[in-house]
């Protein structure tokens, strides 16, 4: 399964329609995605400017998409903000 994760500007009501990483992160089989509130670290594509940056990211929505003929998890698109402090806990690389 993979995932994707869009950036919920400060301040606006969507996410940006643009996945913040070219590719989406593989999830191996039996291990959990993260769950809203949970802390991610991850690297940008998007934009141009700060390509290759790490920045934390607090995930705050999660939308499940299924293989309709399989009936399997195929996709999770993750909206995130901006992590506002340090994570204490249940942080995830």
């Amino acid at each position: 399964m993979k995932i994707q994760f869009q950036l919920l500007e400060k301040n606006e009501d969507k996410p940006s329609s643009i996945s913040l990483t070219d590719v989406g992160f593989e999830i191996p089989e039996g291990d959990a995605p993260p769950n809203i509130g949970d802390y991610v670290m991850v690297q940008y594509s998007y934009p141009e400017e700060i390509k290759d940056n790490f920045a934390q990211f607090e995930i705050i929505s999660r939308t499940f998409f299924y293989n309709a003929h399989q009936g399997q998890q195929a996709e999770i698109i993750a909206v995130v903000k901006l992590a506002e402090d340090e994570p204490k806990s249940r942080f995830r690389e």
